[in-house]
């Protein structure tokens, strides 16, 4: 684990007997590692939900850990980017979440984010499972849709009802529960209608970067740029003392051309590097580890 990266240790066998979990902060704390999760900026896509309501006790419950991911570094299996879903240890609460792939048994589980290929070829359906230990009155929001092609249809089907609900044009939706514990109550359903094979070079913004790839590297990465409009445009590697260190490319950038940055990892030593991007209109960072 990196300095200041937080984690959790979840049990994969029987719940029977106690658990010992030991952790020498010494030797398990390691420098060199990429930067823990959400720090350094990447090419997603997202829509974020919460969950507030009253019990019908009076207790208020909030719940804002469920996520759908769209990344360049995902599949419809587990990977880096999914995260399991964590329970209170006491009640009363209302948790909703996007059910998707375990990483220990492959079958479907709740998640705290549920992570899906950047660009998709169909429609997908993500159950979003509602666990409610008293009845109440709740309200499903969806806070944050960020950089989702305006082409793509998002909608959310209340199962219970029948009633569903376009993302885009209203910002939640308000129902009754009694107590339910996984109850796959609600779908997100995405569906890029001419959103298929988009090139990555025509999202919002004006330019696309894809992540370095592979990563962790070992002699040679590269990440992909692409501009809507002719221009300048400098990438430069730098440490993570601010040097920079390397310079990939100087020069112009045709519209809607793949442009390869590619990065000499055989020059550098091993460690994290932050590759910058700036154009006329634009200036962006990913992150990315060389070992040896």
């Amino acid at each position: 684990a990196a300095s200041w990266q937080g984690f959790f240790t979840q049990v994969t066998g029987g719940n029977n007997g106690s658990k010992t979990f030991t952790f020498n902060p010494t030797t398990g704390l390691r420098n060199g590692l990429p930067p823990f999760y959400g720090k350094a900026e990447e090419a997603v896509r997202q829509v974020a939900f919460a969950l507030n309501g009253r019990t019908a006790s009076g207790v208020a419950t909030t719940d804002v850990m469920a996520r759908v991911l769209f990344s360049p570094e995902s599949d419809f299996g587990w990977d880096r980017h999914d995260a399991s879903k964590l329970l209170p240890f006491s009640g009363p609460y209302a948790l909703v979440a996007p059910r998707g792939q375990s990483f220990r048994t492959g079958e479907l589980e709740a998640k705290a984010q549920e992570s899906l290929p950047y660009d998709l070829a169909g429609k997908v359906d993500v159950p979003l499972v509602l666990t409610a230990t008293e009845a109440g009155t709740y309200t499903l929001a969806w806070p944050t849709v960020e950089d989702v092609p305006a082409e793509w249809a998002l909608t959310v089907t209340d199962r219970a009802t029948g009633t569903t609900t376009d993302l885009r044009a209203s910002p939640s939706l308000v129902f009754e529960s009694g107590p339910v514990s996984d109850s796959a109550r609600f779908v997100l359903t995405v569906t890029p209608s001419g959103a298929t094979g988009v090139e990555r070079g025509e999202v919002a913004g004006g330019f696309s970067l894809s992540a370095v790839a592979p990563n962790p590297a070992g002699d040679h990465a590269r990440a992909t740029l692409r501009v809507e409009a002719a221009q300048a445009v400098r990438a430069d590697v730098f440490d993570l003392l601010g040097r920079r260190v390397q310079t990939v490319f100087d020069g112009a950038a045709a519209p809607g051309v793949a442009l390869a940055l590619a990065v000499d990892g055989a020059a550098l030593p091993a460690g994290a590097y932050v590759l910058r991007v700036t154009g006329e209109r634009f200036t962006t960072t990913r992150t990315f580890v060389l070992v040896r």
